[in-house]
């Protein structure tokens, strides 16, 4: 049986105003998708979400999936659910209900997301994002660290019939976004570099005190 890529639990589930609306229209089917997203995200369903964002070019879900996959938790969490309109395209990689966490995004789908769009491309920047802690999708590189106990668990839960049609998907998703990925890849320095940030502003309650005192 295939194990898929688990939301963390939750004692209780704090549902959105959209999903209730939705729930009182259908609700087996609401029920249906609280059932399902106890099990997570399938690894079938993982390259399906690859192949949408190849051919879609979607750079900005390619740019939150990688993040997510170099393992760093909280690295993720000042973006909204509706960045890069993930939360309309790709409603799998979204927490339903609202947690007591910042982060709206199912962390462990981005994550194995990252490690399926990373092996697509062939740039430095993916590989370094699989020989971090290895691979979740193919066991490879796997670390004795935590984070590569995480991805061997990862792993070990993908049946037979995953990693085999895994392989098969992947020989086709290199020919067709190889390209993309790479050009996506090489261009992130350069992203990071025109980042730039500034100074907190001290609070004016602060600015007051100095002043006072300084004259």
């Amino acid at each position: 049986m295939s194990k898929q890529t688990k939301k963390s639990s939750s004692t209780q589930v704090n549902l959105t105003l959209e999903f209730k609306a939705a729930a009182a229209i259908n609700p087996d089917g609401a029920l249906a998708t609280m059932f399902l997203a106890a099990f997570g995200v399938s690894l079938a369903t993982l390259m399906q979400v690859a192949d949408k964002i190849i051919a879609g070019k979607h750079v900005s879900v390619v740019m939150l999936a990688i993040t997510a996959g170099v393992q760093v938790r909280g690295n993720t969490v000042f973006v909204g659910a509706d960045h890069g309109g993930v939360k309309a395209k790709y409603p799998e990689l979204i927490i339903e209900g609202q947690r007591d966490q910042g982060d709206q995004f199912n962390f462990g789908a981005l994550h194995a997301l990252g490690h399926v769009l990373s092996h697509v491309g062939s740039h430095d920047l993916c590989r370094k994002v699989i020989s971090k802690a290895g691979s979740c999708i193919t066991g490879e590189k796997l670390s004795d660290s935590e984070a590569g106990l995480i991805n061997k668990e990862i792993y070990d839960g993908w049946s037979s019939d995953d990693k085999v049609a895994f392989g098969a998907w992947l020989n086709k998703a290199q020919i067709a976004g190889r390209p993309f990925m790479d050009e996506f890849c090489a261009a992130i320095p350069k992203l990071a570099s025109d980042f730039k940030t500034k100074p907190a502003a001290a609070p004016a309650s602060t600015v007051k005190a100095a002043t006072t005192s300084g004259s």
